[in-house]
């Protein structure tokens, strides 16, 4: 495993793995400031605006619930101290989006021009809800296929042989 080559740098190694932090603190101030800016019109017919707004809520939440799953599997992976939130991550990685979803719609209310909609955080909870589909069966499918590894057997007439799984 890279940590224990690296473990005379275990500060190097753990600051690497910082971005996935710092992305996600990057993402959260993003939603945070595209919700503070007042509306914006078009020119475009109402359908248009509407569909690209709309998938706008859900993508930007998808990413974000991607983002959490990627810093808590890290947390899980690396034993940092924070046992108890690696082990609810999966659910950790649902929950904490969709809780962003309904603070970011809240913090909407109070910005002029803007109004925080039901409508807007049941679509970011289906942006959340997609991510993590796709995340936890692609991790699922992940785990429960064999490793490609090659394994020293003997036959019957005990000549040495390599193959795939032990066969």
């Amino acid at each position: 495993m890279l940590k224990d080559k690296l473990y005379p740098m275990s500060r190097l190694y753990h600051a690497l793995h910082l971005r996935y932090w710092l992305l996600l603190g990057t993402w959260l101030a993003v939603i945070f400031v595209f919700s503070a800016q007042p509306t914006w019109t078009s020119s475009r017919p109402w359908m248009h605006v509407t569909l690209i707004r709309k998938s706008a809520h859900a993508l930007e939440f998808a990413l974000l619930t991607a983002l959490v799953w990627k810093v808590l599997k890290y947390v899980e992976e690396h034993s940092l101290g924070l046992e108890k939130v690696a082990r609810y991550r999966v659910w950790i990685a649902f929950l904490f989006p969709f809780l962003y979803a309904i603070s970011d719609e809240l913090h909407q209310y109070f910005v002029p021009h803007r109004k925080g909609k039901v409508t807007d955080v049941a679509i970011d909870a289906v942006g959340v809800l997609f991510a993590w589909m796709l995340l936890w069966l692609w991790e699922r499918r992940q785990s429960l296929t064999p490793q490609k590894a090659y394994v020293r057997t003997q036959d019957r007439r005990g000549c040495q042989k390599s193959s795939r799984y032990g066969r």
